[in-house]
């Protein structure tokens, strides 16, 4: 391995570990969905079929518990992001989404966000690896035309969004 982009806490044995980006999680759906069951605010959220990953912090229950929102009764659980992503963008309902994830989508009007609340998870993206391999011309080529990426990314306007930080990590049932 010459170097890997993981998404966690950042400390890993045996490598270096920068810090990439961080992300934020929001509700997102078709907009066919949106209109057929007249969602538009989080408090409508629990009239939907509600999907998520099975990723610690992409918990429904703990999302809603931090923006006041009911809670609704029907989930969809997915193990895998794209997975909560194709099955919001297939109308199944409203998918627990990363903006690293929704923000294409949503440019191109095939998601629609629900309400103006995210949470900024514990986790985030790092660079790791070991650490001589930084050095590496390939790898500094690498990193430069990945962080013009991630720059352009960050630069949109997120501005109307009210930004929760949270330091949950495990389900409430995975104690």
């Amino acid at each position: 391995m010459d170097i890997c982009i993981r998404y966690g806490e950042g400390q890993y044995p045996d490598v270096e570990s920068r810090l990439l980006m961080e992300d934020i999680i929001y509700p997102v759906c078709h907009p066919l969905y949106q209109e057929q069951h007249n969602i538009h605010t989080i408090h409508d959220l629990h009239k939907a079929d509600l999907i998520e990953d099975t990723w610690p912090d992409m918990d429904w229950s703990l999302w809603l518990n931090h923006v006041g929102a009911p809670i609704g009764t029907r989930t969809l659980q997915y193990n895998g992001a794209h997975f909560v992503v194709e099955g919001a963008l297939s109308v199944q309902g409203v998918g627990l989404i990363k903006h690293s994830l929704a923000y294409r989508y949503i440019k191109e009007g095939t998601l629609v966000r629900i309400g103006d609340f995210a949470l900024k998870p514990r986790f985030s993206y790092y660079v790791c690896a070991p650490a001589n391999h930084f050095n590496r011309p390939k790898i500094k080529t690498f990193l430069t035309w990945l962080n013009k990426e991630v720059d352009e990314f960050k630069r949109c306007d997120m501005s109307h969004l009210s930004v929760i930080e949270t330091d949950y990590v495990l389900r409430p049932n995975s104690l």
